[in-house]
């Protein structure tokens, strides 16, 4: 494989030269979205692909970093954005699947963090949350199973049901200084 410098966004070729890009050059260059897809800016019949490994979808008006193969122009990478068109960045693997694997992953959000998923699974050795508020919902049944459960609430507790049940094998003890049943 060649090495080839990338030609600086003044030193471009010219419009009319795309079409023959070298094998192995590579220019910067604004990427505009099209009536048929990707095209470069001012160039409108040179077929333009997105490289598997540029994993940042491109943005109508994005400066990219393009090759020129086989007469096809692909986009290598999203060098610069105008952010005034928002501060996004999509991952679009299209029905495909993203594995990260490392020694730890720290994820930091500023504000919100949403995770949307048909199912959700979670293997951990021990998970640990810390929240001030926590609301779930649960539109059918919830289950939790496990060894021993631990309720303490510093303030009070309350369950309202329709029907409820506390079954014990061995010992059901409540304790308190009034107890009112019925």
């Amino acid at each position: 494989m060649t090495q080839a410098s990338v030609a600086p966004l003044g030193q471009r070729p010219a419009t009319a030269s795309y079409p023959g890009l070298m094998p192995g050059t590579s220019y910067m260059t604004r990427i505009r979205r099209g009536e048929k897809g990707w095209q470069l800016e001012g160039e409108a019949s040179l077929p333009v692909r997105v490289a598997v490994s540029c994993l940042v979808e491109p943005l109508d008006g994005d400066q990219v970093l393009v090759a020129g193969i086989n007469g096809v122009c692909y986009v290598l990478a999203v060098l610069e954005r105008d952010w005034q068109q928002g501060q996004r960045i999509d991952v679009d693997l299209g029905g495909g699947e993203l594995h990260l694997k490392a020694a730890n992953i720290v994820v930091e959000v500023e504000r919100n963090l949403d995770l949307q998923a048909e199912n959700f699974r979670l293997n951990a050795e021990l998970s640990v949350q810390n929240a001030s508020t926590q609301v779930v919902n649960v539109a059918g049944v919830s289950v939790l199973n496990a060894n021993s459960i631990a309720l303490d609430g510093k303030q009070s507790l309350t369950m309202h049901t329709s029907l409820g049940a506390i079954q014990a094998s061995a010992l059901l003890k409540i304790d308190g200084t009034q107890m009112h049943f019925g």
